[in-house]
């Protein structure tokens, strides 16, 4: 018995030190930020035809009228999002995302975008009681989101400040309770810097 829990946590160690890296300071030599994201957000719509398209996002500091950038994710901030529902009204849904670092490949030196290991906490987000977003109507939508990301601690600490990252939002429909779709998908890439 004992062996079989000192081989688990011996696992577990390793499957620690291969995914999760430390924080690692900001080196001018790392790549730069791509599309402006030093200064503003950049979103855009996945390629294809979605129900709902954004066009248009800000970050404000908690529920003011100040705007929040670069983004701190340890402080309660509200996204306001301009939109686009051409299809049914939603009145469920949820969200899976993935965090993309814009860093450099050690094999070919060149500046990409590398997934961040999540191990799936991302997924499945209820959209109504997280971003309160419900319902989504038929039409235009100006939607004032409060977001307090505390409860993704665990996945937050492991991101370094002052490093490009991308957000790939997928929103499926749950009208029926179950899955009926993704109806938009949209990639914020951002900047994260902790503040006092």
């Amino acid at each position: 018995m004992e062996r079989l829990i000192l081989c688990f946590f011996a696992i577990i160690a390793v499957i620690s030190c291969t995914f999760i890296r430390p924080k690692k300071p900001y080196s001018f030599a790392s790549c730069p930020f791509p599309n402006g994201t030093d200064t503003a957000m950049h979103i855009y719509n996945c390629d294809g035809d979605y129900a709902i398209t954004t066009s248009g996002a800000q970050v404000f500091i908690g529920n003011t009228t100040q705007t929040m950038y670069p983004i701190d994710p340890r402080k309660p901030m509200t996204l306001a999002l301009t939109a686009y529902n051409k299809g049914v009204q939603i009145n469920d849904n949820k969200a899976n995302v993935t965090i993309f670092e814009y860093q450099d490949d050690w094999a070919t030196k060149q500046c990409k975008w590398n997934s961040v290991p999540t191990f799936g906490l991302l997924n499945g987000i209820d959209g109504c009681d997280y971003a309160h977003n419900c319902p989504l109507t038929t039409g235009p939508l100006t939607l004032r989101l409060p977001l307090d990301l505390s409860g993704f601690s665990a996945i937050i600490n492991l991101l370094a400040a002052n490093v490009p990252y991308q957000l790939h939002i997928e929103i499926f429909n749950y009208n029926s309770g179950s899955n009926d779709g993704m109806i938009a998908c949209v990639v914020a890439q951002v900047r994260f810097e902790e503040t006092n």
